[in-house]
Order: C-alpha cells, then structure tokens, then sequence
C-alpha cells in the first residue's frame, strides 16, 4: 500500500473550508482582453492543440530503449475549455507510442465536484490504454480520488513511487513525483528509494520546482508541466509570467541542468483565463536515442 503524505491528506481535508481566491492578475488580464475586442484570438488560440515532437539524445540510455516514443499528456483541465477533449482524443489515436505519461491537472478547480468530468477522464484512459501502458502522477488541483478513478482504469499511477520498465533485456526506472507547491506533498527520498544508482532514471513531476533535487539524485531525465508554458506570452514565445515555481529559463520546452534534460510542456488546457497568445496547447512525443552510435 503507498503512503499517501500527510500534508496532501491534511490539505484535501481544509477543501472544503477554503475557497479558492482568484488572483487578481487574473482578474485584470481578463477583462483587459474583453475590452480589447481581442478575446475571440485567444480562444481559437487555446483550441489550436499542436503535436510537439521532441528527439532526446543520452549517451547511458540503455540499448532495449532506444528510440522509444513516450506520449507525454499534461495540464488538461477537462472542465475547462470542453472543446479540447475532442481534439485530444482525435490526435492521441493517430499517434503511435510505446509508453504514455500523464502529467496532472486533469480537472481545473480543486474545490469544484469533478464528477461531470469522469467520463471525459475514462475516455481519453481507456483510449490511451490500448496502445501501451500509462502512467500518471497528480498535479495542484488534484484530488486524490482522481488518482483512485485513473487507476480503475488501468492507469498506473505514480504518487512518490517509483517502477522499473524492462525491455529487450534491460532496464529503466520511472518514478513519479506527488505535488511540490499546493499540497506540498512531495518526497524525492520516497520516490527514488535509494535502489537505482547508475541506472538511467526518469523523473516526472507536475511543476518544473523540483529539477534541482531530481538532478541531485541522478535523474537523465525532467518531465514536467504546469506553467502552460506561460499561456500568454509575447511574439516568440517569450514568457511574461511563469508562476512561483518556475523561472523562464525552464517555464517552457528544452532546458538542462547539470547533466539532466527537462522538458516542461505547455499542456493542454489553460488557467481560468480560456485564452493563450503566442503559445499553443501541446502534447509531446518525446524520442530518447541512444547516443553511443
């Protein structure tokens, strides 16, 4: 049985009794775009679901695992903008993998009753249960019950724990980070165990925070969402705000840090504005190569 940490129990607890604040940044920025006449751009912005296709190259990645194709889903927020479940499940049938990941955040509010999202949930898991395993991990507005519902559908989910893939006779360990910022929940120590030392290690975790500590224990490999890669961004990409947990630096796409790669997704649904600008929905497909050629 997991051990579910203590502060996630305690914070699930106080739901109840605690309403959400709505960030006044939030408030401001949207009625800014409503006055601007320039909503309507953002919204077909936010539908605009793209596939990344991103090629990672390791030097001690283990032979059975080259060229593996790991679909990398984050950040949905089905209750949302409902227009997108229809795109996920139309793009996630057409692509081909070996390994799915689940990055958290598959409703929007912690304090509001996801039931009418289930089904929306069971969909897009049993869908991506027919190609190949899928694992997941909780992200800041996720209850733990979700994690209780993803696994009655086959969905092996990864709360500070960790597994060992085999394939064509070697190994790889993936382990699943719970949520450093809302719950605070999250325990690298649980999650690593100490067992895997030199062997090529995959961390994911919902927010990027955790990439320090992750490439301290000697993770090769960084999977994370949460930032939306900024949302709403200037011409190019750049990010104006990337939250609390993140610099720019690792907010969106490729990044590195001793050793480590990561990458940070900009998901697929949005924050309580419905809108983005210069950074479109994504799902990733990340390649890992083996680089000793």
């Amino acid at each position: 049985m997991r051990a579910i940490s203590e502060s996630r129990i305690l914070v699930e607890n106080q739901e109840q009794e605690q309403k959400e604040k709505v960030q006044w940044r939030w408030g401001v920025l949207d009625f800014l775009f409503r006055v601007s006449l320039i909503r309507s751009v953002g919204l077909r912005n936010a539908l605009d679901l793209r596939v990344e296709n991103m090629e990672l190259v390791f030097g001690h990645l283990p032979k059975g695992f080259d060229n593996v194709r790991i679909l990398f889903v984050t950040d949905l927020h089905l209750d949302g903008t409902n227009l997108l479940v229809d795109k996920v499940l139309s793009i996630v049938g057409n692509i081909d993998y070996d390994y799915c990941i689940l990055g958290g955040d598959y409703t929007y509010g912690r304090n509001a009753d996801p039931n009418h999202v289930y089904s929306q949930i069971e969909q897009i898991a049993k869908l991506l249960k027919k190609k190949s395993r899928v694992f997941g991990i909780l992200g800041n507005y996720d209850l733990y019950r979700t994690a209780e519902l993803l696994e009655g559908y086959g969905v092996e989910m990864l709360i500070n724990e960790g597994l060992c893939l085999e394939r064509k006779g070697d190994k790889l360990y993936l382990a699943g980070m719970d949520d450093p910022s809302h719950y605070k929940a999250d325990d690298i120590v649980l999650t690593d165990g100490n067992t895997w030392d030199g062997a090529f290690k995959i961390m994911v975790c919902h927010s990027p925070a955790k990439y320090k500590e992750s490439a301290g224990a000697g993770y090769s490999l960084y999977l994370a969402g949460d930032t939306h890669g900024g949302q709403i961004c200037l011409p190019g990409g750049f990010v104006v705000f990337c939250g609390p947990t993140a610099g720019r630096k690792i907010a969106s796409g490729k990044w590195s840090y001793n050793g480590m790669i990561g990458y940070t997704s900009r998901g697929v649904g949005t924050s309580r504005i419905k809108m983005r600008y210069f950074c479109p929905p994504e799902i990733t497909v990340i390649t890992v190569r083996n680089g000793r050629r």
